[in-house]
């Protein structure tokens, strides 16, 4: 069955291929991806060799393929995380930097999006594709496209939002 603690993250586009994550607390290390299918069928699923946790984000429409991250330790303590992907009861690593971790994946599962962190610190917007080199996508800081429009932005905020008169 269900371990003690369970949350459902991603749903087939018909409903019937469930995914989420599983353990005694869902912040904790040992937390692991799971899978029902059908009539309720629960499957845990693999995380990366040398990682103690999985997490599923989301599944493509048919539910044949799962995105998430595995990570070392707790959940949101700054440990690293590495973006992967289940098919079946395989879970494949993805392209990153340092740490990583996918959010979304298209319909047909062809494409895979997500974040990945450098060394120093830089987190940036990443698609993976099969057969492709990960995709770093612009950023408004280094496109600049948006660099006057996060400008603005920017000093509205701060206006807006100084101190304790937010509107």
């Amino acid at each position: 069955g269900v371990r003690a603690n369970s949350e459902a993250r991603a749903i087939s586009g018909d409903g019937q291929v469930i995914y989420g994550n599983a353990g005694r607390d869902t912040n904790a290390a040992g937390v692991h991806a799971f899978r029902w299918a059908g009539t309720g069928t629960y499957h845990e699923l693999p995380t990366v060799q040398g990682y103690t946790s999985s997490f599923i984000r989301a599944t493509n429409g048919n539910g044949s393929i799962a995105v998430g991250y595995a990570q070392f330790g707790r959940q949101g303590n700054g440990t690293p995380t590495q973006a992967c992907y289940w098919t079946g009861n395989t879970v494949t690593p993805l392209e990153t930097e340092y740490t990583s971790s996918a959010a979304g994946i298209s319909r047909d599962g062809s494409t895979i999006v997500g974040n990945d962190n450098s060394f120093s610190g830089a987190s940036v917007a990443v698609v993976w594709r099969p057969g492709q080199a990960r995709q770093v996508l612009p950023s408004l800081q280094t496109d600049p496209r948006f660099r006057t429009e996060a400008s603005l932005w920017a000093s509205q905020t701060r206006t807006r939002f100084n101190g304790s008169t937010a509107k």
